[in-house]
């Protein structure tokens, strides 16, 4: 790297920072005008949308109100509801004590199968004596 090489990269640096000097006014001048024109867009949204809030508030009222409405439709067909379901719930709950105290003298009956079977045999065997 020679001193002429290096002094040719100094004047294109003095160069480029004198251009951005020159044009920085025009450069704060265009960012200037795009965020004044972005804080009047906002402006406007937020005009508009109070403009609209009456109405927007009004919507979001009725479907509140529908949303409600519906709830209490629901709640009232469960309650009229509730009986049957209480019984048939209740029916499903004796059916499963049945069959469980089924289960469970069947399993006894075959656990005092083999003494019983013993028992009438040699019941049988006196008897034929």
């Amino acid at each position: 790297c020679n001193s002429t090489h290096i002094l040719s990269h100094s004047n294109n640096i003095i160069k480029m920072d004198s251009v951005a000097t020159e044009n920085m006014p025009a450069a704060t001048a265009h960012f200037g005008a795009l965020k004044k024109e972005k804080d009047l867009m906002r402006a406007e949204s937020v005009r508009i949308a109070k403009e609209n809030a009456p109405s927007a508030t009004l919507h979001f009222a009725a479907k509140k109100e529908e949303k409600q409405a519906k709830r209490a439709e629901e709640s009232a067909i469960a309650k009229a509801n509730a009986p049957a379901a209480t019984q048939y719930f209740g029916k499903i709950a004796e059916e499963k004590k049945a069959d469980k105290a089924a289960g469970i003298a069947k399993a006894q009956a075959e656990h005092q199968a083999p003494a019983a079977t013993q028992y009438f045999n040699a019941k049988k065997a006196s008897k034929s004596s």
